[in-house]
Parts: C-alpha cells; structure tokens; sequence
C-alpha cells in the first residue's frame, strides 16, 4: 500500500484505538475512507472483505501495516445513516422493505464466505443509505467465527442491538447478527399491523438463547417475506420478489452492466430460436428445447454474477480459493444444463413430444 497516494481532507473521528480520515486518491481523485489502526491488529479479515466485496457494503480496497498503524482504505459513501433516515420519519413501507431485503443480501454474503465474517454492530447508525440503498459500514469489531470456542475474548458491540453473548455470556456468531436484524426489524415497523405480521419473527430474531433463534439469514428472510406478504401486513411488489432472487440487470447494478445483460439476453433469445433440431418438427417440442438452450445460454452469465444465488448450492462458494470458487462455477453449470435437459427429455417423453 502507497500513503503517499492519498491526500488527507478531513479527519473524521478520533480516539486512542484509531483515526478515521477522508482522503482524495491522487491520481484517480476519488474520495475514499482511510483508517488508522493499531499496529498489532490482524489484517487477515479485511484482506478476506477486499477479496469478497460486495454492492451493498462499504468494500475495502486495501489495507497494509507498518511500525505504527495498520492501514486500511475504504470506499466513500456519500449518503445518511438509517439512524438519520429514521429520526425524519420519511422512510415508506415499501423503502423499509427494500431496506431489509439488501441488509438480508450483504449477511448472507458475510455469513457465507469461510470463514464466515460476523459483523457485530449492525445498528442503524452502521447502515448508510446512498441514492435509497444500503451499504454496510464500520467493521471495526467483526471477526470470524472460531469453532469450539466457549466465549467472546473480547466484550463489543452496542447495547440495545447486540445479543447477550457479545458481553461475556457465549460466543459469538451468525445468529449474533440475527438478532441486531431482529432489533433493526423492530425499530423499523413501528406500524401495528406491521407488528402483527412480524410477531413471530422478533420473537424468534430476539430470544436470549441463540439455539432458539434462525439457524441463518435466509430462513429469516424467508420468514420475512412470508409476513410482508401476509394478509395482515402490505403485499410485497414485483421488485421486492426481484431483490430476492438478486438477477444480474435486475437488482441494482449500474446502468452499464444493466445495457450488456440486456444485449445479453437479446443474444441468447436470437441464438435459442434460430437453433434447428432436425429430429422434431412439433412446434411445442421445439418451443421448450429452445427454451432450454435459452436457459443454458443464461447460465454463463446468471452462474458468475451468483443471480438466484446458484452459485450457494455448493459449500465450495465460500472456499477463499478463487481456483475453487470457479470450478464451483463450472460444475453448477455443467450439473444445470445435465438436469435442465434431462427435465426436458422427461417432459418430451410424458406429453408424447417427438424429439
């Protein structure tokens, strides 16, 4: 890591455990966050948050130590805190639930790598909002999870949105974050009917033992759009069931990446229908075969951009090896297209389609 690079403009925060500044890239003039820690502190998880970014945190972009701090560049978030968001009372019911499905996406994102990285101090103060969508800040006190251990070393993490375990009662760990999602819940839907139809999630998000509450943060958020789309509680909308499935050019990505997947898909329809199948001239037959080609076609690219979270069928999705990240991605391609076209076989055989 070069300092030199970096032109300090305004020092944020301060304290005898850090300093926090906002800082101009020289060449690029981008506006990033650097942060002075202490020297003894292991890098190792920030190094995995740089290797594993993601669109709704604030990612690392590098980090680096010497005699006297240990560095770490952030990107810049340019927005308000929830907490600021809430205090306004601006926030709509179908905000609130975008909210949550993008804070759901990021854990699971956490939760998943290997180690898993536990935040610790999810609070709407923690959480910006950048042009009405998440990013997950201050990761000062995350860690990952260490197996077999009784208790936390440290006791962290800010009352009223951390479990007991965070002060000396157990260890820490996914569950950990389940509850602050349970309190951020809580805090959120004020409403009574919202109440209501969230009921048995807070209870289950909130309960002291950690064995009583979801195993992991999809459960929850199964659990979630359950209620949100209970009778008692405002129907979800097409773009929240959207969010859930997190399909590259339909989830937040930037307008560019939004054009390639669009001339992308075009591709992959031009190519399924022009595709001849000189067995079968059923026109139904032919219809699902090039339906089954457009879906393989897909895969290239619903497979590396993990649209409907494909690539989490596998524990190797949260293997730190990039070699083995890819051949997960090459064999859920390969096992899709197997069972997409022996589906296809089995269909064609019982509705009597000539292939």
């Amino acid at each position: 890591m070069r300092k030199e690079f970096y032109e300090q403009i305004l020092l944020i925060h301060e304290n005898p455990d850090k300093m926090i500044y906002l800082v101009r890239h020289k060449i690029s003039q981008k506006l990033y966050i650097m942060k002075y820690l202490a020297s003894s502190l292991d890098l190792s998880m920030y190094t995995q948050l740089m290797e594993h970014p993601h669109q709704r945190m604030a990612n690392v972009i590098e980090c680096d130590h010497d005699e006297r701090y240990s560095y770490v560049v952030e990107e810049y978030v340019n927005g308000t805190t929830l907490e600021y968001e809430i205090s306004t009372n601006q926030l709509s019911y179908s905000d609130k639930i975008t909210i949550m499905m993008e804070l759901f996406d990021v854990l699971i994102h956490l939760h998943n790598l290997e180690p898993p990285i536990i935040h610790r101090d999810i609070k709407p103060a923690n959480i910006m909002l950048e042009d009405g969508h998440v990013k997950l800040i201050d990761f000062e006190i995350a860690r990952n999870v260490v197996p077999d251990k009784c208790k936390d070393t440290q006791i962290m993490g800010s009352i009223g949105y951390a479990p007991p375990e965070q002060f000396g009662f157990a260890q820490s760990d996914q569950r950990s974050d389940i509850y602050a999602l349970g309190m951020i819940i809580k805090e959120l839907f004020t409403e009574k009917k919202a109440q209501i139809a969230y009921r048995f999630l807070l209870e289950k998000c909130l309960q002291l033992d950690p064995k009583k509450r979801f195993t992991n943060v999809r459960e929850l958020r199964k659990e979630f759009i359950r209620g949100t789309k209970g009778r008692k509680a405002r129907k979800m909308t097409w773009r929240h069931r959207l969010q859930s499935y997190e399909i590259i050019g339909l989830r937040q990505d930037p307008i560019w990446v939004k054009v390639l997947t669009a001339l992308y898909v075009a591709f992959a329809l031009l190519f399924a229908s022009c595709t001849d199948f000189e067995s079968t001239d059923a026109r139904l037959s032919v219809l699902v075969l090039r339906i089954c080609i457009f879906v393989i076609v897909m895969f290239f690219v619903w497979i590396p951009t993990n649209s409907f979270h494909l690539l989490e069928m596998t524990p190797l999705y949260r293997s730190s090896s990039k070699i083995v990240r890819i051949i997960n991605g090459c064999f859920i391609w390969f096992a899709g297209s197997c069972i997409l076209l022996f589906a296809t076989a089995l269909a064609a055989s019982i509705f009597n389609l000539p292939l």
